[in-house]
């Protein structure tokens, strides 16, 4: 892994929402056998809490308790998810769901609150699929993740985070605890991810600029505007000298979007610390 920016964290929360009849409790398994001992241990301010819930209320609930020890108690927490998951977003006990877009939601409000510390661990299938809707107009909702965008098995998931966190708790060094989550059970490949807001911003960025600023990208920017805005023209010569403006236009101030787009991503003019604490380019 490349080196990474550091985070604040003072408490660890366990979301869980497993059905007890029918499977192992993975999340209270993990807060039971390590994390409470490790509150114990370590001592203030460190603290770990389990949160069961049932369906939609209580879990928007445990969110907005989350947010609320961030703002009220200088909390900066580290959330595990422990939860069914697929490409669309998490399914509860109760059989309820729960899309991305609405944790996607919830993360920018707790991220944005704590300056960009926020580090989620998900023991979710699919879980990654979470990065997917990350936009560049918004603040970023989370300082990194570790997921996986495959299937994952409940037995492994339990022998890789316990070595994870106990890795992590006593080095405090998120690059070593993840090689110990890698490399924890040979009887099953991992296709854990771990992914920060720098990677995550690079990646989305550079989709964005193919998307946009491309030579393909223009042709179909420049034809969505001539539609969109009915644009009529009296020659041929006229369209053409539109177009090459336009996309004259659009590569001249590609500097000043990525400036924009960089300050609302890693939330620079309410923290002002993080443009050095962060690996940003000023310019593209």
């Amino acid at each position: 892994m490349t080196e990474i920016s550091s985070i604040n964290f003072n408490k660890i929360f366990v979301i869980e929402s497993l059905d007890s009849t029918e499977e192992k409790e993975t999340g209270k398994e993990l807060y039971d056998d390590l994390l409470r001992w490790k509150e114990i241990q370590l001592g203030a301010p460190f603290k770990a809490e389990l949160i069961q819930v049932k369906n939609r209320i209580q879990f928007f609930e445990s969110l907005k308790k989350i947010k609320n020890e961030c703002k009220n108690n200088s909390v900066y927490p580290i959330i595990h998810f422990e939860i069914h998951g697929n490409k669309s977003g998490l399914s509860l006990v109760s059989n309820e769901f729960i899309e991305w877009i609405e944790l996607y939601k919830n993360l920018i409000t707790i991220n944005s609150i704590i300056g960009n510390n926020l580090f989620l661990t998900l023991a979710v299938c699919k879980g990654a699929y979470l990065m997917e809707l990350i936009k560049l107009a918004n603040p970023a909702p989370f300082w990194g993740f570790i997921g996986s965008f495959d299937k994952i098995n409940s037995e492994d998931i339990l022998i890789r985070y316990n070595e994870f966190y106990k890795e992590f708790l006593d080095s405090f060094n998120i690059s070593k605890a993840f090689y110990k989550l890698q490399n924890a059970n040979s009887q099953f490949p991992s296709t854990y991810r771990f992914i920060n807001s720098e990677t995550t911003f690079k990646e989305v960025y550079t989709n964005y600029l193919k998307e946009n600023t491309s030579q393909e990208g223009l042709k179909k920017r420049v034809k969505q505007v001539q539609v969109d805005e009915k644009l009529k023209f009296n020659s041929r010569p006229d369209k053409r000298r539109f177009e090459k403006d336009f996309k004259k236009r659009v590569l001249a101030t590609k500097n000043d979007y990525y400036q924009k787009h960089s300050k609302i991503f890693f939330m620079i003019d309410k923290f002002p610390e993080n443009r050095e604490r962060f690996n940003i380019k000023k310019n593209l």
